[in-house]
């Protein structure tokens, strides 16, 4: 802190390991031929958000682009994430949080209107503590990158989350500002 001058604290820190000079690049061309994954969360007073990665041949998984927004249907939600990945072709999954799964009295998900606007999605993992061991490693290793500009937001989220009180003398994050970093549910997904 005194070398620096950043008074934050790094105390309760999730993701005490991103490291801006190692975790973040300029834009480039994404090549079509990387494997491409979409993570997203579903939200109505809170964001719904969207993150798009793209993993290169030697290993590195990109953070290429993020959405969200708040207030609008599934539907405006839908296309609007469509529009923004148009492009990155070739998108091998889209990953949504198993709650959007749930069946409202009309009998349709989330996850349904998605899919009836053009977003076929498969539900994400409820093992937040896998993905955020896979992030931490991910990050320690170098091999997660996200890029300056396009995901500024995500990254202010992945400076910022905390640990929360402990449940049952288990560790467990903070509610709180989130909505992009639950979109990290790709790891099966750009293998």
């Amino acid at each position: 802190r005194f070398i620096l001058g950043k008074w934050s604290t790094m105390s309760g820190l999730i993701f005490h390991e991103f490291d801006p000079r190692v975790n973040t690049c300029d834009a480039f061309e994404i090549p079509n031929e990387w494997v491409k994954v979409r993570g997203m969360d579903w939200g109505i007073d809170a964001p719904a958000t969207a993150v798009l990665v793209a993993k290169s041949p030697e290993g590195i998984v990109y953070v290429v682009s993020e959405y969200g927004d708040k207030g609008k249907t599934p539907q405006e939600h839908a296309l609007e994430i469509i529009s923004r990945s148009e492009p990155f072709k070739g998108i091998r999954a889209s990953i949504l949080d198993s709650s959007a799964f749930h069946r409202e009295s009309d009998m349709k998900s989330i996850a349904d209107q998605y899919r009836t606007s053009g977003i076929h999605t498969l539900p994400a993992t409820r093992d937040i503590m896998a993905r955020i061991a896979l992030v931490k490693n991910l990050l320690k290793t170098g091999n997660l990158v996200f890029i300056n500009g396009e995901t500024d937001e995500t990254q202010k989220e992945l400076k910022a989350w905390k640990w929360g009180a402990k449940r049952k003398g288990v560790e467990v994050p903070a509610h709180g500002n989130d909505h992009y970093l639950v979109c990290h549910d790709f790891p099966s997904y750009v293998e």
